[in-house]
């Protein structure tokens, strides 16, 4: 089945938050429906981010093992992974003395306050 292109942007825009329930079901034909389809929508995008983050911290898990276990030095998980300094140097901190939250969460926060 092949979607318009312009339908998958609104979907991807729907899942990165970048639009509302609302406006997906006026975008895929389906405004009448809005009332009963949002929270459903809402429930899947909410479960989404949740594996999706899940997913994220146990790769970087993943990292800081191997960084541990010295199968990758701090600089080749750099490159490999893309990693700026500000995520490698979490990661490294890390190694040390783990945060409570998640790896993930935790990542995320340190990119938004090191954007100028």
């Amino acid at each position: 089945m092949n979607k318009p292109r312009d339908q998958v942007r609104v979907c991807e825009r729907f899942l990165t938050v970048h639009s509302s329930a609302r406006y997906l079901c006026q975008q895929i034909g389906m405004a009448d429906l809005a009332n009963h389809l949002i929270p459903v929508l809402s429930d899947l995008q909410e479960a989404h981010g949740r594996l999706v983050g899940r997913e994220a911290n146990r790769v970087l898990i993943q990292i800081v093992k191997a960084i541990r276990t010295k199968l990758v030095t701090a600089e080749q998980a750099q490159e490999l992974f893309l990693l700026d300094g500000a995520a490698l140097d979490e990661l490294l901190n890390y190694l040390n003395a783990p945060p409570k939250q998640d790896l993930a969460s935790h990542l995320s926060n340190v990119r938004h306050c090191a954007k100028p």
